[in-house]
């Protein structure tokens, strides 16, 4: 699927192909006009929304207005301590005793009904569809879906049977390590489903960047973008926000790491690193493209 995909693309075995996404689009204001700009100037090519959030609305005008690669960001959780979202629809396994949704993905593993993810999931799809965005994907807040297989499998049955792509990287060893070490219980059966899933999948996945100053975030991203292999597609996911006392108030100090990632995707060492490299941007609205043309 990965050459055929990469054909339908317009590219060959010998180019590296790369999706910049930014997540949590409409959790606040400061994160809506941060991912705009950076979808405008800088290499972010695509992004997705939450759904269940306050500044959803927003979120769907300003995205609309550019005419921006948008995806549903599947929000199963609410993570801030004093700023909480509630489920669409009516679901009590997903939600605390207050009725949020609950704030820890190990605690909706554990607790969430299939049958209340996979609505809730379908919910989310058709709001985001019934207020006339043009979607591309679903993907992931928290990697919630990934908790279970039977999430998973919910996941990308409501994905393909709304003809969007969801997001799925191959079960490397690499990514296999990664989801034990996070607490995903991925065993043989769930290696074997994800692998015979006929949708493109990412060769690479790279779910933040680490650092905590801006040049540090600058050196892991930079080591990223030069390690990309020749044939392969890959995302990168930053969690772009202004410098506002709104997104301090929400996240605590930690509120610095996501405007260094606004000022780091529309830095120029990035930019010429990324045409220095030959690296290919694309967006999933491609990629959906590209599968459609070809499956």
């Amino acid at each position: 699927m990965r050459g055929n995909t990469l054909t339908g693309l317009g590219f060959d075995e010998k180019d590296k192909v790369l999706i910049v996404h930014a997540d949590d689009v409409g959790m606040c204001h400061s994160m809506n006009m941060a991912v705009v700009r950076n979808l405008e100037e800088g290499i972010v090519t695509s992004c997705s929304i939450m759904a269940p959030c306050p500044w959803v609305l927003e979120a769907v005008e300003l995205l609309e207005r550019i005419k921006a690669d948008v995806g549903v960001h599947i929000t199963l959780n609410s993570e801030w301590k004093l700023y909480k979202w509630r489920p669409l629809t009516y679901a009590p396994s997903l939600c605390d005793d207050k009725g949020y949704l609950l704030s820890d993905p190990l605690k909706s593993m554990s607790q969430a009904r299939v049958e209340d993810v996979e609505e809730e999931i379908r919910a989310q799809v058709r709001f985001l569809k019934g207020l006339g965005l043009r979607l591309s994907h679903v993907d992931t807040h928290m990697g919630t879906v990934y908790m279970r297989k039977e999430f998973f499998r919910a996941y990308v049955k409501a994905a393909l049977d709304e003809e969007l792509l969801p997001m799925v990287p191959k079960p490397t060893p690499l990514i296999v390590s990664w989801a034990k070490a996070h607490g995903i219980p991925i065993d043989e059966e769930y290696v074997r489903m994800m692998e015979e899933l006929s949708i493109p999948k990412l060769d690479l996945l790279v779910v933040d960047i680490y650092g905590t100053t801006y040049e540090e975030r600058m050196k892991f991203l930079c080591r990223v973008l030069r390690k990309l292999m020749p044939g392969t597609i890959s995302q990168v996911i930053v969690h772009p926000g202004l410098d506002t006392d709104e997104l301090k108030a929400i996240i605590g100090e930690d509120y610095k790491l996501r405007y260094f990632d606004y000022k780091m995707v529309m830095d120029k060492r990035i930019k010429e690193l990324v045409e220095i490299e030959g690296i290919h941007l694309i967006g999933w609205r491609d990629l959906l493209d590209a599968w459609r043309r070809i499956k």
